[in-house]
């Protein structure tokens, strides 16, 4: 079992107050819902002239569970105004879950105990996009496993302005997949 000592009972009693923990930090929201960000905003050109029209882009991570007309379906109440096109650009579907019953996870679990025994290995969400989307229908589970060690300020340059990791957690990561 991939969280060995707790049980079912302890998970469901500890999981609202977990999630609620969890939704406070801008680090941790994104491993809980489906998330909405406005990258790009195009309108007029003058500053006292209304523009004939207006668009705006919003890039989505749906949360494994949840589904693209869910999110569809979301904004489309929010934004409550027939006179708004809502137009999916692209869209991949949200990270089917992969087993922690499998033997690609036990590889990865026991592997991270022999170079950090005192390490606990649980199961999460990678946030990040990354190519293991195209590996979905090619096997039953697709591990998105990231050896780093990430606080909360690492994980605030992601997507930023120079964006970076620290040269510390890259040569832990080439380091880890040289294994």
């Amino acid at each position: 079992m991939a969280l060995s000592g707790c049980s079912a009972v302890t998970l469901w009693i500890f999981s609202p107050i977990l999630s609620f923990a969890m939704s406070t930090k801008d680090s941790t929201r994104a491993q809980i819902t489906t998330t909405f960000a406005f990258t790009t905003i195009n309108g007029g050109v003058k500053d006292n002239v209304l523009p004939n029209s207006a668009s705006v882009t919003l890039n989505s991570r749906i949360l494994p569970g949840h589904t693209l007309d869910d999110v569809l379906a979301y904004i489309k109440k929010v934004v409550n105004d027939p006179q708004v096109k809502v137009e999916v650009m692209y869209s991949n579907e949200a990270s089917a879950i992969s087993s922690t019953d499998s033997e690609g996870y036990n590889v990865i679990h026991h592997t991270v105990k022999q170079i950090y025994p005192e390490a606990i290995v649980i199961p999460g969400l990678l946030i990040g996009g990354t190519d293991t989307k195209w590996y979905g229908e090619l096997c039953d589970d697709v591990y998105r496993f990231v050896p780093s060690f990430l606080s909360p300020e690492d994980i605030k340059m992601f997507h930023g302005h120079d964006e970076l990791i620290t040269v510390k957690n890259f040569e832990q990561t080439v380091n880890s997949s040289t294994i």
